[in-house]
């Protein structure tokens, strides 16, 4: 059986906003493998984590992720990472990494 893979298909968020602002993101991740188990992770240049999920998908399966955040007085990195249970490994194997800027108007 092929492992599965977790591709970021699609982030939307904005790429400027004002401090003290709520920042809407959306991201879309699709299993373009096999039938496997996966995590996904969002977290910024400075440690925080935002979002940590995990789940089982057969391939094609598609999962929407959404998250909001007020916009702090300086400009962000997030970091969207997924990965996939290797069984042969017993343990987590990355996928792939895509980062979005969100920069603070002035």
């Amino acid at each position: 059986m092929a492992e599965g893979f977790l591709d970021i298909i699609e982030i939307n968020a904005p790429e400027s906003a004002y401090e003290g602002e709520i920042i809407n993101i959306a991201i879309k991740l699709q299993n373009i493998g096999g039938y496997d188990q996966f995590n996904w992770f969002v977290h910024d240049l400075e440690g925080n984590t935002y979002i940590f999920q995990g789940g089982t998908f057969f391939s094609g399966d598609i999962e929407n992720v959404n998250f909001s955040f007020t916009m702090p007085n300086h400009d962000m990195t997030f970091i969207v990472t997924t990965k996939h249970w290797e069984e042969e490994i017993v343990g987590w194997v990355w996928d792939v990494t895509s980062a979005w800027d969100v920069n603070t108007w002035q």
